[in-house]
């Protein structure tokens, strides 16, 4: 499961402080809402690549598991779209810059 995760920061600004990020806790399982303490541990990061301007940089994305229904989690900043490289910011330029679609007659 993804949870999009406001860290406040540039995409530049997260790449720098890595793992040392501010991530989130959870007082309760997004999934089974288990609410008993402990129950949701850091489990681990993976690297994935994040494309801004001209930069192409590789952040770590937290991942976190409850250990009463074991479901994974991924913390993903907001300024990316799941399942995509390039940033939100990034995307949306390149949509504001694309030419009007002309019909066909």
């Amino acid at each position: 499961m993804i949870i999009l995760h406001d860290f406040g920061i540039s995409l530049e600004e997260y790449a720098i402080n890595g793992k040392k990020n501010k991530f989130p806790t959870f007082d309760k399982c997004p999934n089974c809402n288990c609410v008993a303490s402990g129950n949701l541990h850091r489990h681990g990061y993976y690297w994935r690549n994040a494309i801004a301007e001209e930069k192409e940089v590789k952040i770590p994305i937290c991942r976190i598991i409850c250990l009463s229904c074991k479901k994974t989690f991924s913390i993903i900043p907001d300024f990316l779209i799941p399942y995509f490289q390039h940033s939100l910011e990034i995307i949306l330029k390149r949509i504001e810059r694309k030419p009007p679609f002309k019909q066909r007659i």
